[in-house]
């Protein structure tokens, strides 16, 4: 489903297979299973909550394993997302201070 220009407060939204345009989203649950790519175009996104499960769960599971795997590993999953991050984030961010 395609939605534009709606307003969505308190609500939990699927991710998968819709489409947000021009939306507000503000203190709503935002659920993604991995099955599809999501649109978020020009939206205005406030404090809201993720839910992820199925293949999108996996993949978060993984990231967090790299970053706790050792300064390399944290490293690699900070380049995935910030590719102008420094070689050496390990650096910048201790492993200790990482949540579980």
């Amino acid at each position: 489903m395609r939605y534009v220009e709606k307003e969505f407060r308190g609500e939990t939204l699927v991710l998968d297979g819709n489409s947000y345009e021009r939306c507000t989203i503000e203190d709503c649950v935002l659920s993604y299973s991995g099955k599809t790519e999501i649109s978020l175009k020009d939206c205005s996104i406030g404090y809201n909550e993720f839910e992820y499960d199925g293949y999108a769960a996996n993949t978060i599971r993984t990231l967090q394993a790299l970053a706790h795997s050792g300064a390399s590993g944290l490293d690699h999953v900070m380049r995935i997302f910030v590719p102008s991050a420094p070689v050496d984030w390990h650096k910048v961010a201790t492993l200790n201070s990482l949540p579980e």
